[in-house]
């Protein structure tokens, strides 16, 4: 049984794997979009922070680059 969640990039980390490269940032397909976008943000000094469309929309491309790779005959 399941408790909680599973295999949902927000819960885990995906990079793909032919551009996976050890001992440097991997191109994140789940949430760290987000997460680096706010980083960015705090550090150049901004509190009041409203995602963007193009974040949303690159979030939303990564979701589903992983749910058709994770199971592809849903699509």
């Amino acid at each position: 049984m399941v408790g909680d969640e599973i295999l949902t990039p927000d819960s885990s980390r995906f990079w793909p794997c032919p551009e996976y490269e050890p001992g440097r940032p991997q191109k994140s397909l789940d949430k760290q979009i987000i997460r680096d976008f706010i980083k960015a943000e705090k550090a150049a000094g901004k509190t009041n922070i409203t995602l963007p469309r193009e974040i949303i929309e690159r979030t939303r491309v990564a979701y589903q680059t992983i749910l058709d790779a994770l199971f592809p005959s849903i699509n």
